[in-house]
């Protein structure tokens, strides 16, 4: 499978998009890193929200990030604020903009998951602190441990 899943049919469904998750990380994991999701997670996060799926990012030393994933068919520019707060009480932020330190166990931070996000979308995801995919190819994970940046 290539890079990208612009020549197969655009996912329609939550599972078609977690699915096209996973077959773009397994092209663009280094050498000896792995990926996996978990598309039922057991558990609620904080209060009544529960991720759609948790993404585990393995490295060659066995040290895991494990992202909680939040699928949405669409996400505007205005919505990224509104994700933000919704999910809000589930993050810290550290004295300097390096992103979010969660405080929910088992859980070292967010990938927002969508059939495409707009430049400015992106923009706005990663300032606020989000990973982000979208099954077009556009792709920014960024894990403190173990260290990744894709």
């Amino acid at each position: 499978m290539t890079g990208t899943l612009t020549d197969l049919p655009a996912p329609s469904t939550e599972r078609e998009l977690l699915a096209s998750l996973e077959a773009i990380l397994g092209d663009k994991m280094p050498e000896g890193w792995s990926v996996s999701v978990d598309r039922e997670p057991r558990g609620r996060a904080s209060g009544q929200w529960r991720p759609d799926a948790l993404l585990v990012v393995e490295a060659p030393n066995k040290a895991q990030a494990r992202l909680a994933v939040e699928v949405r068919a669409s996400l505007y520019p205005r919505d990224a604020y509104a994700l933000s707060s919704e999910l809000g009480s589930l993050w810290l932020r550290p004295p300097v903009p390096k992103g979010r330190i969660p405080t929910v166990d088992d859980v070292d931070g967010v990938l927002v998951l969508s059939r495409f996000l707009t430049e400015r979308t992106r923009s706005m995801l990663e300032k606020l602190g989000f990973s982000y995919a979208d099954a077009t190819g556009n792709l920014r994970i960024a894990t403190r441990v173990p260290p990744l940046f894709i």
